[in-house]
């Protein structure tokens, strides 16, 4: 099981903000898991134990307490929103984009022992179609299955 929590400016437009995660969504899916997705402003109702999360909903997933055993971030937001990553998550990858170009949105850090970082420079809104990253994610995601975390 698999939770998406998508971006957006207020919350319940994450599901048109976020297409690109919902291609995501759609990838995974096709590939035999079950993913759900919520909007950041929901991210309470996430409880998978892996967590993916792009904007707002990449800033809400470090709120989260639960165990979770793999958490991905696509540019999460607003930076000041981040939450230091806590114990009960064990891997952690963070798309962390060093020049958002979003008024203020996105290059948000993730802070923790086990916090892989990937730097990316690309527009905020553009990040989350890129396939290259969903292809990270997707191998990232294979391998926990496999054991190989």
């Amino acid at each position: 099981m698999i939770d998406i929590l998508l971006g957006g400016l207020w919350g319940w437009d994450g599901y048109v903000t976020s297409r690109g995660m919902l291609g995501l969504q759609a990838q995974l899916q096709v590939s035999g898991f079950e993913v759900e997705a919520f909007t950041w402003d929901n991210y309470k109702q996430a409880n998978a134990p892996i967590i993916i999360g792009y904007s707002g909903g990449g800033s809400r997933a470090t709120w989260l307490k639960f165990p979770i055993e793999l958490m991905i971030l696509y540019d999460p937001s607003p930076s000041w929103q981040m939450e230091p990553i806590g114990t009960n998550v064990k891997k952690v990858i963070c798309y962390q984009n060093t020049s958002p170009m979003m008024l203020g949105l996105g290059g948000g850090v993730a802070i923790g022992p086990q916090v892989e970082t990937i730097m990316v420079s690309e527009q905020h809104l553009l990040i989350q179609y890129d396939q290259s990253l969903h292809n990270r994610t997707l191998h990232a995601i294979a391998a926990m299955e496999r054991g190989h975390v």
